[in-house]
């Protein structure tokens, strides 16, 4: 009895420190729409939701004074093998990809309502994403997200 009391008293602080799946989708989508890239001329605005094992993001490009661009993406969330961030002279670019590169994304035109099925999306974000060690928290969220929607985050060997 006393070894069982011991296994429990171990297990259960793990329990307590991890995240809900509800919690884990609210995080992301905090991020992703709070740190959306604005300059001058240009800026991004996103809507993250969830539904049905999909992340849809909604993208709102505007080019200040020529166009707006509405686009809404559709991920199936255990389809996403990758999730990686790069630094540009700017800005910082989360790229989400498929497993094995599969053309399994819906992208709408939310205006022509044109389809067109990709294997990646690219999110433009503000450069302070990189702070705070973001990427690498984005990056196990995601994994996390993957796992509660019976998906297996793929890693890279380095």
């Amino acid at each position: 009895m006393r070894n069982f009391t011991f296994i429990i008293f171990m297990i259960f602080p793990l329990f307590l420190l991890s995240q809900t799946k509800s919690e884990t989708e609210n995080w992301i989508k905090q991020k992703i729409e709070n740190y959306a890239y604005q300059s001058p001329g240009i800026y991004y605005e996103y809507n993250v939701e969830y539904q049905d094992g999909n992340i849809w993001i909604g993208h709102e490009v505007h080019m200040v004074g020529l166009f707006k661009l509405y686009t809404a993406d559709v991920i199936p969330i255990n389809k996403i093998g990758y999730v990686k961030f790069e630094e540009k002279e700017d800005n910082a670019w989360l790229t989400i990809s498929t497993v094995n590169m599969q053309k399994v994304i819906t992208s709408i035109d939310l205006e022509t309502k044109q389809k067109q099925y990709l294997n990646k999306v690219e999110i433009i974000l503000s450069k302070s994403i990189l702070n705070e060690n973001y990427p690498t928290r984005i990056k196990s969220a995601f994994d996390k997200l993957i796992e509660y929607n019976g998906g297996n985050s793929l890693k890279e060997a380095f």
